[in-house]
């Protein structure tokens, strides 16, 4: 974490692991299904009251139970962190099944045209929520406080940085929008007169924040602001062994430690990963926080802060500093009240279990470079290569529709994925213009119906390509034309991953009508009806809602992951099943492989289903019959207009259909 006063940026970091890495070995890791050791060890350390006993389908603690006996034991209620605002300031979060964010802002992009499967490029943000809050009942992992009600104020970009005067921008939303904790896993070590005038304002509206303390270790002479603001909660980090970790900043400030090497959370594309840092530690107490007000809900920021210090357990090796205890929080808060001179407070002393973590490789951010990382299915620096560019795809080819769903999906994936495999292949590395302009322009798909768009489609994304890996520049200000073939491949396949992604936003058929608010549309009982027969498509939303609910319709139904969540289920499989398909040795497009493994069981049928799906598969030269079981049997269409149909339905004029 660091400043540069050339700029004037906010960087947000974690420590870099610079590992030799054999390719070939890893990949080889990775198509044996060879798993790295999944434990969240930290959520012991820090003695989260029920771990691991989250119920949420056969909720026992209700507040009418808080209340019950049964055989004379009263039942104690849990604190999730229900009705508690917390405002992740960081790089976006993208989607997770297992991660329900109550609401999105983003100060970094120019355009609302964009995906929420793909909101975070670099995956910090959607780690720090996962700690933070993720649903264990929905996912792999348990966060802290899983009913907060959390919210992704994006201000820090792909590289995880930010101008300051766009963190304070964001720290004024939040007081607007009354939210409860803020979470700012990012520091920088020159003062800013601005940014603490924004944190009083903050800490005068009743907001508790929390902040990283550094990773410079034992040279820094002060902890990173904002966290060195007195107002501030100051985080710093615990170990495997109870210690306080050599590259915690440790200038005077940190109010508490919490557990922040080798700890698993959520990354780009929902995979899982092992990281280290400050701001890893801050998501713990920001959670532990939301427990605290959920209990305690007058609680103000010196309340919170001195209890926190005052139920710690000292780390090994200190005298004035303890690690983060959530029980003991919530125990010792019953008559807990603040003293004058808060740093006369001490933690407590216990003994403390220390915990093997051998088997956790973790890889993380720095500044100049995404170092190594190994999630469930894709490798590295390349990964986040196909993270970056699903996420650029919105940004800055949105008017491209045929990379965001429209005309022959099918084709159009194949055709990014044929190219992505054969440049990986190539035998020389693709570092002239001409030659990668020859090189696409030799490659094709199989086009049977599509006279209308498929050839202009495919030359589209010829041209996509072609712009996004002569001209967009990386972290480094480099182009990919000047990177390897397999960095350029990846490109190709995140802009594949957005194509897939969109597909299934898009294009599926609602199945019915509950969840649809009435106050939204026009003419309810029509759309109600064609949804009955299935011929609505997600996108074709927008055209039943009154005159002044166009966007929020396209953004809450359409754009919404919290309807119709199954969506974002059968994105992640698909996406899945692409990436390792693209990293094993067969060089072939696998159409059933991609789009049903693990989305159908034979002998039933699909929760989702995806417009003209068999058909295009078919003029594609791909199709098999289970992709029946997920299709419309014939293109259909809900909405016409006097001399046709609307323009954004008639991308499947070549096959016969339902007008309706």
């Amino acid at each position: 974490i660091s400043f540069s006063k050339n700029i004037g940026q906010l960087n947000c970091t974690n420590i870099i692991v610079i590992i030799e890495q054999d390719e070939e070995l890893v990949e080889e890791v990775v198509e044996e299904k060879k798993s790295l050791e999944f434990s969240q060890w930290n959520l012991d350390v820090i003695n989260l009251p029920q771990n691991g006993n989250i119920i949420e389908e056969a909720e026992i603690l209700t507040e009418a139970a808080v209340n019950a006996t049964a055989g004379g034991i009263q039942a104690e209620k849990q604190y999730k962190g229900k009705g508690i605002k917390v405002a992740v300031l960081d790089s976006g979060v993208s989607y997770h099944e297992g991660m329900n964010l109550a609401g999105r802002v983003s100060f970094t992009r120019n355009t609302e045209e964009y995906s929420p499967f793909f909101d975070d490029a670099n995956g910090h943000g959607t780690s720090i929520m996962g700690i933070i809050a993720a649903n264990k009942n929905k996912g792999d992992l348990q966060g802290i406080a899983q009913k907060a009600e959390v919210y992704s104020v994006q201000v820090l970009d792909s590289a995880n940085e930010a101008p300051v005067s766009r963190i304070i921008e964001g720290i004024y939303w939040c007081i607007e929008n009354e939210m409860d904790v803020i979470n700012m896993s990012f520091g920088m070590s020159h003062y800013s007169a601005a940014l603490e005038k924004a944190v009083q304002d903050a800490y005068d509206a009743g907001i508790i924040m929390v902040a990283a303390a550094g990773n410079h270790g034992e040279e820094a002479s002060s902890i990173d602001y904002p966290a060195a603001y007195e107002e501030v909660i100051a985080v710093g980090v615990s170990d495997e062994k109870n210690q306080m970790s050599e590259f915690t900043s440790r200038g005077e400030g940190i109010e508490v430690l919490a557990p922040g090497e080798k700890i698993w959370s959520y990354s780009v594309f929902s995979g899982l990963m092992a990281v280290d840092g400050t701001s890893i530690a801050t998501a713990h107490v920001t959670g532990g926080v939301a427990l605290i007000l959920d209990k305690f809900p007058e609680a103000d920021a010196e309340y919170v802060k001195q209890l926190l210090k005052a139920s710690s357990s000292l780390a090994e090796g200190e005298s004035n500093v303890g690690i983060l205890n959530v029980e003991e929080a919530l125990e010792l808060g019953e008559e807990f009240s603040t003293v004058k001179n808060e740093k006369k407070i001490v933690p407590q002393e216990r003994e403390l279990t220390e915990y093997d973590t051998e088997g956790i490789v973790t890889g993380c951010w720095g500044k100049q470079k995404h170092k190594d990382i190994i999630t469930e299915i894709g490798v590295g620096n390349n990964y986040l290569i196909a993270a970056q560019a699903a996420c650029d795809a919105d940004e800055m080819y949105w008017a491209d529709k045929m990379l965001h769903g429209q005309h022959n999906y099918v084709r159009n994936l194949h055709f990014l994925y044929k190219v992505a495999k054969k440049m990986m292949n190539h035998t020389t590395n693709l570092v002239k213009e001409n030659k990668l302009e020859d090189f696409l322009a030799d490659i094709t798909t199989t086009n049977y119906y599509d006279s209308k768009y498929g050839t202009s489609d495919v030359q589209d994304l010829r041209d996509v390509i072609y712009d996004y890996i002569v001209n967009i520049k990386d972290n480094d200000g480099d182009t990919l034309l000047a990177k390897n073939k397999k960095k350029k491949a990846w490109a190709v396949m995140g802009l594949a991953s957005h194509l897939l992604g969109d597909t299934y936003a898009h294009r599926t058929i609602l199945k019915e009508s509950s969840g649809l608010d009435s106050a939204d549309f026009k003419n309810m009982s029509v759309l109600q009806n064609k949804i009955s027969y299935g011929v609505i498509e997600f996108r074709d939303l927008k055209h039943y809602a009154k005159d002044d609910k166009e966007s929020d319709v396209t953004k809450n139904y359409e754009d919404g992951t919290g309807f119709y969540g199954e969506r974002y289920t059968y994105t992640k499989n698909s996406i899945n099943n692409m990436l390792s398909l693209f990293i094993s040795t067969d060089n072939k497009f696998n159409v059933q492989e991609i789009y049903t493994k693990n989305n159908y069981v034979e002998g039933t049928t699909f929760s989702c289903k995806l417009n003209n799906l068999s058909a295009y598969a078919e003029s594609n030269g791909c199709y098999v019959e289970v992709l029946d079981n997920m299709s419309t049997s014939c293109y259909m269409v809900n909405y016409k207009v006097e001399g046709g149909i609307l323009s954004s339905d008639n991308d499947c004029v070549n096959y016969s259909g339902i007008y309706c």
